[in-house]
């Protein structure tokens, strides 16, 4: 589990993309640096009930989520944390997911 969550920042406007972009759809420049996203805010919450092909599955929450590096995302949530909550972001086998806000 790495804390944080990479996210990348457009050189020509500062734009923050996730997924890493080759072109940036505000400015449509095409460099890019690394930058870290450690927190974000629950826009909106849904559950996956099952996913084709996969046995045994069991239900999972997303959420939509501002990052504090101003990008929305689709995170995984660990915690029972509701629309509005404050969550830390960290990411796991290449995905990003969030958790309770340890203040």
């Amino acid at each position: 589990m790495k804390a944080g969550l990479d996210v990348w920042r457009c050189d020509g406007c500062g734009k923050a993309v996730f997924p890493e972009r080759l072109i940036c759809s505000k400015c449509h420049g095409s460099s890019f640096r690394r930058d870290t996203a450690r927190t974000a805010q629950v826009e909106e919450i849904s559950m996956i009930h099952h996913m084709i092909g996969q046995e045994n599955w069991e239900k999972r929450r997303i959420a939509s989520v501002l990052t504090d590096a101003g990008c929305r995302i689709t995170a995984g949530l660990l915690d029972d944390v509701g629309v509005g909550d404050q969550i830390d972001l960290f990411e796991e086998d290449g995905a990003p997911f969030g958790r309770a806000k340890n203040d």
